[in-house]
């Protein structure tokens, strides 16, 4: 008797914890766990019938079908891979380089559009709630949309100008502290990572970052991002067009002065190199002073 008493108690006891949770606590939970993230489809599944327009919920569904949607494959290539990811190299038996192996991560397209289909549905329904559109912008290029992707960032900078910088997080927040920085610096993220990849066209990745400096023309990330990219291609004079208009905006800004006292470098222009390497002697950051240092070192030993 005592025993089914303590079986009864203890049902009554798990009930009751999971009647206190929330549908999130319980998905989390279980998502976010090696051990019990087969758990997590059930409790979505139930958590979508009982709140299909939920925010939380959406979101939560569509981080789940992106997980899904990917799997982790060996690939072989003659060459290694072009984006610096760790290789094995293989050699032949009189130790001649024979190719490359290394994993990559490829994406079920079914599950990735039903994925979408949930973040797209929470985006009209919460039209302001910006880390929906990031998350989408995220998943678009991870799954290598790469022409969506940057649709999409298009789309984010007409609506931050539609909403005069006013967004929500997650849970429906209104954003802490300093909006626009929030907004400019994770926008930046994106435009960094297409000014340095090849997988759009330079003049794509240009075309964007431009619009972002005419919505904010006093910012220096979107300005550098540009001189990065033209660079890489190997057009410094536009390079050195595009960090000199960051340097005019602000004279101070550290990534600035770090880029065009490379570019000079690159350049052989010793002096001028030199004379914004000097500049961050006065950095607060101790590596940022001890980079210059060893960088003013190396151009006086060229001199």
């Amino acid at each position: 008797m005592k025993m089914r008493l303590s079986i009864l108690i203890s049902t009554l006891l798990i009930s009751a914890t999971l009647a206190a949770q929330t549908y999130k606590e319980r998905f989390d939970a279980a998502f976010y766990s090696d051990s019990s993230v087969h758990l997590a489809l059930p409790i979505l599944r139930a958590w979508e019938s009982a709140s299909p327009n939920d925010p939380e919920m959406l979101v939560s569904a569509f981080n789940f079908y992106f997980h899904a949607s990917q799997e982790e494959v060996s690939q072989f290539s003659l060459t290694p891979p072009s984006d610096g990811r760790e290789a094995y190299a293989i050699t032949d038996s009189a130790g001649n380089s024979a190719g490359y192996m290394y994993s990559k991560i490829v994406f079920d397209e079914a599950l990735i559009t039903k994925g979408l289909g949930y973040i797209n549905r929470g985006i009209e329904l919460f039209p302001k709630r910006l880390d929906m559109h990031f998350g989408k912008a995220y998943v678009l290029y991870e799954a290598g949309m790469y022409q969506e992707h940057v649709a999409y960032l298009e789309k984010i900078l007409e609506l931050d100008s539609d909403y005069n910088g006013e967004w929500l997080w997650s849970d429906g927040q209104l954003l802490e502290g300093d909006q626009e920085q929030f907004f400019t610096e994770s926008f930046q993220d994106y435009l960094g990572t297409l000014a340095t990849t090849d997988a759009v066209e330079p003049s794509v990745a240009e075309g964007i970052i431009l619009k972002a400096k005419e919505s904010y023309p006093e910012n220096t990330s979107f300005a550098n991002d540009l001189g990065v990219l033209w660079f890489l291609e190997g057009d410094l004079e536009k390079a050195e067009k595009a960090l000199l208009e960051a340097y005019d905006i602000d004279e101070t800004d550290e990534v600035t002065l770090g880029n065009l006292g490379y570019l000079y470098l690159q350049m052989s222009q010793l002096s001028e190199s030199k004379s914004y390497y000097e500049k961050l002697l006065t950095s607060d950051d101790s590596t940022t002073i001890e980079y210059a240092k060893a960088q003013i070192q190396f151009i006086g030993e060229q001199e």
